[in-house]
């Protein structure tokens, strides 16, 4: 998906966290 590439390049540490946080 492309969504998740954008959010790699905004907050690759953050948005990275938070999804594994979610699953």
């Amino acid at each position: 998906p492309w969504g998740v590439r954008r959010f790699y390049v905004r907050d690759p540490f953050g948005r990275l966290v938070n999804i594994l946080s979610h699953r």
